[in-house]
């Protein structure tokens, strides 16, 4: 007679992590590499409540970032169901260490270049859409000048289908 196995129990907390090679990085359409590959990693914490934490790393083109070489994001937020639609909340960092170190050409120290973000996500079926919010001048455009970026938002919309056998 064959043994009835036990479904394995789900743990409390997950813990994962990720390496990346690609031949250029982009961000909302645009290389943050200046079309050079880049080395990109990150760990993920996920705790069966819903809640999560995570870090992700990745080399920038040190002339578009103001000298930074590094951009290191930080983020957090709890995932839900609402009946039959999943909610993320949460909020996002990119940190860019010695970024924001440069003058305009007026001698103006120009400010970092991070970018502070929250963010809510919803999912239904085989839709998605994300809107955020940034709290900080959009990477820094408009530091030096009258012009202020706060404020600044982006909507993502997508749209998943299996076809099967690896398609989508």
């Amino acid at each position: 007679a064959q043994e009835a196995r036990a479904a394995a129990p789900t743990p409390d907390y997950t813990i994962t992590g990720n390496v990346t090679l690609a031949s250029d990085y982009r961000f909302r359409g645009f290389t943050q590499t200046g079309y050079q590959p880049t080395l990109q990693g990150g760990i993920d914490f996920a705790h069966s409540s819903g809640f999560y934490l995570g870090n992700w790393n990745s080399n920038v083109e040190s002339g578009l970032y103001r000298g930074a070489s590094l951009e290191m994001d930080v983020y957090g937020g709890y995932k839900f169901a609402a009946g039959p639609v999943n909610l993320d909340i949460g909020g996002l960092y990119y940190y860019y260490p010695s970024g924001g170190n440069k003058r305009n050409d007026d001698g103006v120290r120009l400010g970092t270049l991070d970018q502070g973000e929250l963010y809510i996500g919803a999912s239904f079926s085989y839709f998605t859409v994300k809107f955020s919010y940034g709290l900080t001048n959009f990477f820094g455009l408009g530091d030096g000048t009258s012009v202020d970026t706060d404020g600044n938002y982006h909507i993502d919309l997508g749209f998943a289908y299996d076809l099967g056998q690896g398609w989508g």
